[in-house]
């Protein structure tokens, strides 16, 4: 846990490092700061899949309000200004296991996808990573 915060307060404390994180796509950089694409017009997070912009079109910003404050809007593939924390999935998944085990009948993955609003095959993939087995197992 401190080697997390000591990295995220070097990456939060200079341009340079900042931008080694942002090559390097740190997840740990994730929510230290957001960067800008002066030539795109949009801010992503550090970790952003996106094409590498040049340097010297990029700013970086403290928070995703900062950069939305600066004229920037939210980039579409990594979405800064969203929630990626795994709470709202686990809630998900949580509902979905209590509907299993409250069922008369066993739900088909339709249903269970529909309940927790994502696509069959999206919810399928997270229910195993989070509990290690399939709905129908």
């Amino acid at each position: 846990m401190a080697r997390v915060i000591a990295k995220t307060a070097t990456v939060a404390s200079s341009d340079d490092a900042r931008w080694a994180a942002v090559v390097a796509r740190d997840q740990a950089a994730d929510g230290a700061f957001a960067y800008a694409v002066a030539s795109k017009g949009i801010y992503c997070r550090p970790s952003c899949p996106s094409s590498r912009a040049n340097q010297t079109n990029v700013t970086f910003h403290a928070s995703p309000a900062e950069a939305e404050a600066a004229g920037y809007r939210p980039c579409k593939r990594c979405r800064p200004h969203e929630d990626t924390s795994p709470e709202p999935k686990a809630a998900k998944i949580i509902a979905a296991c209590r509907m299993i085990e409250m069922a008369e009948q066993e739900p088909t993955l339709d249903v269970l996808a529909n309940a927790a609003g994502l696509s069959p095959f999206h919810f399928q993939r997270i229910f195993k990573s989070m509990t290690g087995v399939t709905p129908k197992a």
